[in-house]
């Protein structure tokens, strides 16, 4: 329970995020958990990174910047937005390392339920605090139960039943695969702005992901 509040506020602190900078970059710093992992994983195995992974961070570094667009468009990326997005990115490191090293052998839906309960203590938490003096509960019925299906619910039902029969090694290339999903998503649906050098960086975040897992990849693939 106390590592599902992580999951719980990886999405508060992402809508907190979308409400300043586009989607399409929000997701991008959200995926900067990327290279949160390796830092995380380090300091709980007290081994630094091998080459692999130290290159990786700094691609995918290096990937950001193309992928938000941050060197033409500094002056025009709030602040506050780009920061709730790190923090989010904090949260879904966090929730990533509960998914992997706590309660291993737990039944994946069991597993779900009490990270869910406690995603909904920490968001209910935060909730009661920020909510608007006047709340249109309309809001809840039209996209409430639909947010919540497919953003809260299902997700770690699926995570927790694919995740340890994939591996982390091709969970994580599967889980970035989300980036450009959700920008073409900005694109098409809320008709954001999205320039070819995004594109560029996001292909870089990905290959960096590839080259994280690079050997348990080629020890998959030989059994």
């Amino acid at each position: 329970m106390a590592g599902g509040t992580t999951f719980g506020l990886t999405g508060f602190f992402y809508y907190l995020s979308v409400k300043y900078i586009p989607v399409s970059v929000a997701v991008v710093l959200l995926m900067q958990a990327i290279w949160m992992g390796i830092v995380a994983e380090a300091l709980l195995t007290r081994r630094f990174p091998d080459v692999y992974k130290c290159i990786a961070v700094i691609m995918v570094l290096f990937g950001t910047l193309l992928a938000t667009n941050a060197i033409s468009s500094l002056d025009t990326l709030n602040v506050n937005g780009v920061l709730w997005g790190l923090l989010a990115a904090l949260m879904y490191t966090i929730m990533l390392l509960v998914s992997n090293r706590i309660a291993r052998n737990m039944h994946p839906q069991k597993k779900s339920f009490w990270i869910l309960l406690g995603a909904n203590i920490a968001v209910l938490t935060v909730g009661y605090f920020n909510m608007p003096a006047e709340y249109h509960f309309s809001i809840f019925y039209k996209w409430g139960l639909l947010v919540a299906l497919f953003g809260t619910i299902l997700p770690p039902l699926f995570f927790n039943e694919g995740m340890p029969k994939t591996g982390m090694g091709l969970g994580s290339i599967i889980i970035s695969i989300e980036i450009p999903v959700s920008v073409s998503m900005a694109y098409f649906l809320l008709q954001e702005q999205v320039v070819a050098v995004q594109w560029i960086g996001i292909a870089v975040i990905i290959l960096s992901v590839v080259l994280i897992n690079i050997r348990e990849l080629k020890s998959t693939f030989k059994e």
